[in-house]
């Protein structure tokens, strides 16, 4: 290859290397991800990308042979992705003194405490560099074999194709018109060039990752990306640097449940139906009254994010109104939004057997702060009759945001993009402005505790039962309170013991007398 780098190559040769490449990397890669950045994993990442680099030099290359070579380069991607390192940065806390720091050997007497500092930041530089130059080659690699297809693709026609392996997808396209679709899979994305004069048509290449590759150490805030990496380029040598893009990019993400309503069997006569039902027990005082409200707050991250919240429960006959206001908790009179979260066939989900669940983002003005939730039984129409508990069921809260990678400053930021969800079909949208003509965007989904204040939690003793961390805070109180119970009384029966026995114990001059 080295050899050949430079001169003009046949495309079967570079196919063939490439494919000799993907042989060569069938190995065992859970194993090898644990070991650090192989010779294995270097050489190939290397390979991979001279192999992209001889393209430019290929004589009698046709459609289907570069959509060949592209496939074959999108089938060894996977296994070199696999085979990176496991992240294992080392976040040091500058305000803790050196010789109290964890990663510090204080008994070592041939390396000094600065010096071993000075060691683990340069070992943490260097394996930063590494992971961020092969997430960056083997992106580049990807793009430059995907222009090399888009290169010899006639101008008049209208041309979309995905190639996929794993985790891994690359898409091209051309379009006559000035806008452009590419599709991979469930992820679609819509383009327009925007600053810039364009004639004729355009084109454009889509890259879609499971795994972040633009994530190599803490600053670039790469965990808070929790879906795959979109990276959108226009073609090569079609729009000069002051063009930027308007990029519209939809993509599934997975609420999951984080855990079930509690339940526990009720007398089947009560509810008068044939079948097993179930119930969580509780006392219910002034049905739809604000004192029985089930309250929560959650602390909204960003004005950029939308929060998505889920209802689930077991009654389906069940009925509940939702209420939401920032800053200050809901009444039944004051709220910014409000809403009913029912099941439409009651009868058709209890014949299908499992909980019922809703999926809704309350119509609210984005704002960054503290919103609060209260959610009410409501009276049902059904003709099943529900359980009068407030407390059979389990709120979720997440926030939902869209980021795109600084090119400039390498790190992944929340503005310049504008984010909506679609609850029916769990389907996040990003409308992104684009100063640049490639672009980068990920997904954050992250689920909101509730941060109800403990104050406010005592003022309903009902809502222990659904606060784990209040309910483990009292019985540690305890616990520490009966501990020190048993020292003290220790303590106390010792100096009952010593004062008793120096009170009793005769002095000499008494045994003198005595005797």
């Amino acid at each position: 290859m080295d050899q050949s780098n430079g001169e003009a190559a046949s495309l079967e040769n570079v196919i063939g290397i490439v494919t000799r490449i993907n042989n060569l990397l069938r190995v065992n890669t859970s194993q090898s991800s644990l070991a650090g950045f192989t010779p294995e994993l270097e050489a190939g990442i290397d390979l991979l990308r001279k192999s992209s680099e001889l393209i430019r030099a290929t004589e009698g290359s046709t459609i289907p042979m570069m959509e060949t070579l592209l496939n074959v380069t999108v089938q060894a991607v996977p296994n070199l992705v696999q085979m990176l390192p496991a992240e294992k940065s080392i976040i040091l806390n500058t305000t803790t003194p050196l010789l109290r720091m964890d990663v510090i050997d204080v008994n070592s007497v041939n390396i000094s405490p600065k010096q071993q500092l000075k060691n683990i930041k340069h070992q943490q530089w260097k394996y930063d560099q590494q992971l961020r130059n092969a997430g960056l080659s083997l992106g580049q690699t990807m793009e430059r074999t995907a222009n090399s297809l888009l290169d010899i693709l006639p101008d008049t026609k209208d041309y979309m194709k995905a190639f996929e392996k794993d985790d891994v997808t690359v898409a091209v396209a051309r379009s006559t018109r000035k806008d452009i679709i590419l599709q991979s899979r469930q992820v679609n994305v819509s383009a327009f060039p925007t600053h810039c004069n364009i004639e004729g048509g355009t084109d454009a290449k889509m890259i879609v990752m499971k795994k972040n590759l633009f994530s190599w150490n803490a600053s670039t805030f790469g965990e808070n990306v929790t879906t795959p990496v979109t990276m959108f380029s226009w073609g090569s040598q079609r729009f000069d640097h002051n063009c930027s893009v308007q990029l519209n990019l939809s993509h599934p993400i997975a609420i999951e449940n984080i855990e079930d309503p509690r339940r526990q069997k009720r007398d089947l006569q009560e509810r008068g139906l044939v079948g097993a039902q179930f119930a969580l027990g509780g006392i219910v005082v002034g049905q739809n009254s604000n004192e029985t409200m089930v309250l929560y707050a959650f602390d909204v991250p960003a004005v950029t994010a939308v929060v998505v919240m889920q209802l689930s429960w077991w009654d389906h006959a069940a009925a509940f109104r939702v209420f939401f206001r920032y800053d200050t908790p809901p009444t039944e009179q004051l709220y910014d939004d409000k809403m009913v979260v029912e099941e439409e066939d009651a009868v058709l989900a209890w014949r299908r057997g499992t909980n019922s669940v809703r999926k809704f983002v309350p119509n609210i003005t984005k704002r960054r702060g503290r919103l609060y939730v209260g959610v009410q039984k409501a009276e049902s129409d059904s003709l099943l009759q529900t359980a009068l508990s407030p407390k059979d069921f389990v709120l979720q809260a997440s926030a939902v945001s869209c980021l795109n990678w600084d090119h400039t400053f390498e790190k992944w930021q929340d503005v310049g993009c504008g984010v909506g969800v679609d609850p029916f079909d769990s389907t996040f949208r990003c409308n992104c402005d684009v100063p640049k003509p490639k672009a980068v965007i990920g997904g954050s989904l992250h689920a909101l505790p509730n941060t109800i204040e403990l104050e406010d939690i005592f003022k309903d003793p009902s809502i222990l039962n659904d606060n784990n961390l209040v309910y483990y805070t009292v019985i540690c109180e305890w616990a520490l309170y009966l501990v020190l119970m048993i020292i003290l009384n220790v303590d106390f029966q010792r100096f009952r013991v010593s004062t008793s026995s120096s009170y009793y114990a005769p002095s000499s001059s008494h045994y003198h007398f005595c005797s």
